[in-house]
């Protein structure tokens, strides 16, 4: 944009006078070019010639003058080219005059202070022309008085009320501030001058920014002065201090917690309220923070606390808080967030990096903040399905245990998230309790429930932790529903067939509030047409196996039929879906032999499995003159003898294990296993007869 030059508008004819050249981007010069600048200066007289080349946005030149005089500062061809004519500032005064004398004030050059501190000793001479020599000789030995002394705030351009500059020449003092030239304030004092005519002198400056100290002696009374003034030097922050750290929300302070185990602080995204304020050596603060040209922020920068098993370290949001802000150095901001959990630390340091091109300034890290809680859990759920009891029939029998396919149980994948819907990785871990962050356990999920559209559901068999949690340790976790030894509708009156829509619910909630913002977290509607689905259907039907009396011949096998029935709503009827129950022989109990029937004679040779809902038991054949009836039950109970009807005694069987299809036969509860006589000889024997006529 323009070539910019600064000087202190005093130069000396006995030694070359040093300027800054600029590059600058912009008319106000808040950033400069790196890229590389030749330039020619004027007027002729520059050391080691007008033309000169740098880069990186700034450069020094000196210019020798011999005789006193103004100088008239420019800078000519440039390349590359600017848009806007050269600028010349002496301070904040824009002027391009730089006036040569013969005698003045020479400062030697002051590095970067820190505000507060006490600089290492620096050095002024009073000088003049030789007339022999044209070399600097000095002018003063010993005390001298009416040493007037001022210092001038360059950057920001103006001082704070009571932040003066001290300075220590034989016990002189603070300094007044003058940002008006020769015609400002001025502060007199005595300086002792040694050899050379150097006088030494320490200072401390309590607040920050870019300065220059001036110094002027009026020769003789004459009102003819000389003077001098030092080159532009910063004075940093010695340090930054966050405090006031609440919730903004409601004011709610920061616990400091000092592991998993401590208080909960705010949760993930939020607000948060706090206090920077750059401060000198003595912790007061520094007014002209912030007021810069361009304004100094602070970036705040966010540490995990270590040893606490926390390895997710975003950024702070809004971490950076401009100097617009910051008001007597200080500044409250209340939209700083964290978006993790866990627990932190946070340190300030200038938002560039670099105060006022003096280096970065790094603040005292606070405590503790926090703890950091999610804001919210997201779930997403699986396809859960129940495996129908008879697959193949595509129903079940109310009282049946059903439970849900391999690999096909219900899952919620839980995700701790940020205000912003972001996952907080930290959220994880169970033990160390110093680590525990993750915590979702069995007791803090509320509201397990199954519930069906239709009749009553019996989940007794779920037992133990339901559902299981584990912890993924990336900010998710899984939570694992089982069925058990399954579960069953439960079996009462006949009912009529229908269809099992059933749903599961569950309140995701952790110890800390934190929770589902829709709980609860289903699987499936307990409304017709919306359960979780079944493998292969999900009709339900009230059942029962009936066992049918049989009579045959001795000498031969007996077939005795047995049958699945289920409740139409007006009668039983064969339940022809059925190919799924099965009856052991192990299952079927004999006894009350009548006859000449004994036991041991027959037993049970083969049951055929059901077919369209029908099947039978195949009795051996007693043998001639074995004539008599036995009774059968079929075992669907669990325990080792049959529950049949009072009037048959089967023997000690193998439990069936079934009881959904126990009926009541005689004709009240409780429900009773089938049961049935089988007779033999009833029809006469095995005659070998191939033609039989009676005579009539």
């Amino acid at each position: 944009h323009h070539i910019r030059i600064e000087h202190d508008g005093i130069g000396l004819t006995c030694a070359p006078e040093t300027v800054t050249i600029r590059a600058c981007t912009d008319a106000a010069c808040t950033g400069t070019y790196a890229g590389a600048v030749t330039t020619t200066l004027a007027p002729a007289g520059w050391v080691g010639g007008d033309s000169i080349n740098f880069s990186g946005g700034s450069t020094t030149a000196e210019l020798r003058r011999t005789t006193p005089g103004v100088a008239i500062l420019d800078a000519g061809t440039t390349s590359p080219p600017p848009v806007s004519p050269t600028l010349c500032f002496n301070g904040l005064t824009q002027t391009c005059d730089l006036d040569f004398r013969d005698t003045g004030f020479l400062f030697d050059a002051i590095p970067v202070q820190t505000a507060g501190t006490t600089s290492a000793t620096q050095t002024l001479q009073a000088v003049r022309t030789d007339n022999s020599t044209g070399a600097c000789t000095g002018l003063f030995t010993g005390n001298v008085p009416n040493v007037e002394l001022a210092f001038e705030c360059v950057n920001p351009g103006t001082c704070q009320p009571g932040q003066q500059v001290t300075l220590n020449n034989n016990g002189t003092g603070s300094i007044a501030a003058n940002n008006a030239g020769p015609v400002g304030a001025w502060t007199s004092r005595t300086l002792s001058f040694g050899a050379n005519s150097v006088a030494s002198f320490t200072f401390s400056y309590p607040d920050v920014g870019q300065l220059r100290l001036h110094a002027r002696y009026n020769i003789a009374g004459s009102g003819d002065y000389m003077s001098g003034a030092s080159g532009n030097f910063v004075v940093r922050p010695a340090g930054f201090t966050v405090t006031g750290i609440q919730r903004s929300a409601d004011a709610f302070a920061n616990p400091e917690a000092a592991d998993a185990a401590g208080a909960a602080f705010i949760r993930a995204g939020e607000d948060i309220t706090l206090t920077v304020t750059s401060v000198n050596a003595q912790g007061n603060a520094t007014p002209n923070y912030g007021r810069e040209t361009p304004a100094e922020g602070v970036r705040l920068v966010a540490a995990v606390v270590p040893g606490l098993g926390l390895s997710s370290e975003p950024a702070l949001g809004n971490g950076t808080i401009p100097g617009a802000a910051f008001s007597a150095g200080a500044a409250t901001v209340n939209d700083v967030t964290w978006g993790e959990v866990g627990i932190i630390r946070i340190t300030p340091e200038v938002a560039d990096g670099n105060y006022l091109g003096a280096g970065n300034v790094t603040g005292t890290a606070t405590g503790n903040v926090g703890r950091f809680i999610p804001h919210h859990f997201a779930v997403s759920a699986n396809n859960p399905v129940f495996a129908t009891a008879c697959t193949a029939g595509g129903f079940g029998y109310i009282g049946q245990p059903f439970a849900y396919g391999a690999g096909l149980e219900p899952e919620l994948t839980v995700t701790a998230r940020n205000l912003a819907g972001g996952t907080t990785q930290n959220y994880r871990g169970t033990s160390p309790a110093a680590q525990a962050f993750f915590r979702i356990t069995s007791g803090t999920l509320t509201g397990k429930a199954y519930a069906a559209a239709t009749g009553t559901l019996d989940v007794s068999g779920i037992t133990g932790t339901d559902p299981v949690i584990v912890d993924n340790g990336n900010g998710t976790a899984t939570l694992t529903f089982g069925s058990g030894s399954g579960l069953l509708f439960e079996r009462g009156s006949p009912v009529a067939p229908f269809a099992a829509d059933i749903s599961l619910s569950i309140n995701i909630i952790d110890a800390d509030g934190v929770a589902y913002p829709t709980n609860p977290a289903r699987f499936g509607q307990a409304s017709p047409g919306n359960g979780i689905p079944f493998s292969t259907g999900n009709a339900m039907r009230f059942g029962r196996l009936r066992l049918i009396g049989a009579s045959g011949s001795q000498i031969l096998p007996l077939r005795v039929p047995f049958e699945a029935q289920y409740w139409t709503g007006t009668f039983f009827a064969t339940n022809t879906l059925d190919s799924c129950t099965t009856v052991a022989t192990g299952n079927v109990g004999m006894g009350n032999y009548i006859g000449n029937l004994n036991p041991g004679e027959t037993s049970v040779a083969s049951v055929t499995p059901l077919s369209a809902g029908r099947g039978a038991i195949v009795l051996g054949a007693p043998g001639a003159g074995n004539n008599g009836s036995v009774d059968l039950a079929i075992n669907l109970g669990d325990g080792a003898a049959a529950a049949a009807c009072p009037a048959f005694a089967p023997s000690t069987v193998s439990p069936g294990n079934q009881p959904w299809l126990r009926g009541q036969w005689c004709g009240s509860s409780p429900d009773r296993d089938p049961a049935a006589r089988a007779r033999f000889g009833i029809r006469s024997g095995g005659d070998e007869r191939i033609f039989m006529r009676e005579n009539y």
